[in-house]
């Protein structure tokens, strides 16, 4: 009723395994009607995947919400567990992500979203997976021949030495035998660096003595 969600639809390649996988899910979620699969309207190779269900579309617009400007992933999304936030990147690389195969990127790889407060909750969950990232703004103005309008596009620019760990998670990444990071801390602006925290755990400390402000 109104503008009350009434399912999902998602893209993938005709030959993809994800279409057991989609299938799986909705019967271990539980929905009403069962993923219905079409030719896409835009792509020879690509599929359609329409899921018919009050409460699947509930989930999805609480936790990720909806249209490519204003999609941002919940609270208690960001606190899942990096395992299964590592799950959920691996989701996003192989559909809005590429591996490069250029020679001089070959084996780096990306992600792009209209949405800057998405990339950088992106940021904060491959942090937690101790995968440290680049991100890159692009103004694309329109004319350039695929826009009538001017868009803006966030990149995630990721190493390759990440490759091994991402390939695990999705099927569009496959491992480059690249050394491994040496320093996990990545000077963003100034004297600002950002440190991978996988988790964080408050504890009561006792302390006598004087305290110094240093500002």
């Amino acid at each position: 009723p109104g503008d009350t969600p009434v399912g999902i639809e998602l893209s993938t390649h005709r030959d993809a395994p994800i279409h057991k996988e989609i299938w799986d899910l909705c019967q271990e979620f539980g929905t009403y009607n069962r993923p219905c699969t079409y030719k896409h309207s835009h792509s020879e190779y690509g599929r359609q995947v329409h899921i018919r269900d009050y409460r699947l579309a509930a989930f999805c617009e609480e936790h990720v919400g909806f249209g490519a400007k204003t999609k941002r992933f919940s609270q208690a999304v960001m606190r899942w567990a990096p395992e299964i936030q590592l799950e959920l990147i691996g989701a996003y690389l192989g559909g809005d992500g590429w591996q490069n195969g250029s020679e001089w990127q070959e084996g780096s790889m990306g992600i792009s979203t209209a949405n800057e407060i998405l990339a950088h909750q992106l940021l904060a969950m491959l942090l937690r997976s101790s995968i440290v990232a680049g991100l890159s703004y692009i103004h694309h103005r329109s004319g350039g021949g695929f826009n009538r309008n001017d868009t803006f596009e966030w990149v995630i620019y990721i190493p390759k030495a990440y490759s091994n760990i991402l390939s695990k998670v999705t099927q569009k990444v496959r491992p480059y035998n690249a050394a491994p990071a040496q320093n996990r801390l990545r000077r963003i602006v100034g004297d600002y660096l950002l440190i991978p925290v996988k988790d964080v755990e408050a504890s009561a400390v006792t302390y006598v003595g004087q305290v110094y402000n240093f500002e």
